[in-house]
């Protein structure tokens, strides 16, 4: 995966990365025609879920995003990567997402809701460590 200071785009896909130049780029290997003005904040529900995507999350600072494929909405989640630790910024998915302070699903700072790109509480920007996705 790139370096916390890289520019770009990383997906995951069965726990091995998988890096893009460009949003646009990610969403043409998952099967969606290339469209101008695609980006990862602008995207919509819709499209992601046509590209087996069920969130992106964002790291503003150095301007890369990581996409989190799979589905359906029902708990499951992940440990961030060392690389991906206390970054997340913003978050757009077709699920409602838990940021976790810590491992494991330790500490909720706070719920992200379907479908938009939504910021995190200034206060929990660049604090998760952990993710689930649930349905509501």
């Amino acid at each position: 995966m790139k370096s916390r200071h890289a520019r770009g785009v990383a997906f995951v896909l069965e726990d091995t990365p998988e890096c893009f130049a460009s949003y646009a780029d990610l969403l043409e290997s998952r099967g969606v025609a290339r469209a101008s003005g695609y980006s990862p904040t602008t995207v919509d529900r819709g499209t992601l879920a046509a590209a087996g995507i069920i969130a992106t999350h964002y790291d503003i600072d150095t301007g890369s995003s990581i996409s989190i494929s799979g589905g359906p909405c029902n708990g499951g989640g992940l440990t961030l990567s060392a690389d991906w630790k206390n970054r997340i910024d913003a978050t757009a998915s077709v699920c409602y997402v838990q940021h976790f302070d810590w491992d494991n699903y330790w500490v909720l700072l706070q719920t992200t809701t379907p479908p938009y790109y939504q910021l995190l509480w200034t206060r929990n920007q660049n604090k998760t460590n952990s993710l689930k996705y649930v349905s509501g």
